[in-house]
């Protein structure tokens, strides 16, 4: 069973950074002898994120840069409780330096994204959950009929 979320993000300006994620209200792990030199741990619930510095990060994937086409890319999402949540994050991420992305907005899901700055993608979103609590996967409406 899946306890908790980890992803590693490389950057090129590690105390950077850490000023960015904390103004986001991410909390700074405590120094570890698990968290290696070059990096930062940052603790959400019970999502974890480690930030390393680009010498860190190319001991686990070789030698590309981080934002190369040779580097691979990925979205992280994280789920707010409302969609005021999802306004409130990701404005005070554009506060913090970010670039604010696209927005998408169906009535039952929201999420707006943002581009922080060094260039990882990260989408806010809220889904209405009543649909499923309700009992049934039911219709996906954002999905189109093929």
């Amino acid at each position: 069973m899946i306890t908790a979320d980890y992803v590693a993000l490389p950057v090129a300006d590690l105390d950077r950074a850490r000023r960015f994620y904390a103004r986001l209200g991410w909390e700074l792990g405590p120094p570890s002898r698990n968290v290696p030199a070059g990096a930062t741990m940052l603790v959400r619930g019970a999502a974890h994120v480690m930030v390393l510095s680009e010498d860190r990060h190319r001991h686990p994937v070789g030698p590309e840069s981080p934002g190369t086409a040779a580097d691979s890319s990925v979205v992280t999402a994280i789920d707010v409780e409302s969609p005021a949540d999802v306004d409130a994050v990701v404005e005070r991420a554009v506060r913090a330096g970010a670039t604010e992305g696209e927005i998408m907005d169906y009535g039952f899901l929201r999420s707006r994204g943002f581009q922080a700055p060094d260039g990882h993608h990260w989408e806010v979103l809220w889904v209405d959950q009543a649909p499923v609590r309700a009992g049934g996967a039911g219709e996906q409406p954002w999905r189109r009929p093929s």
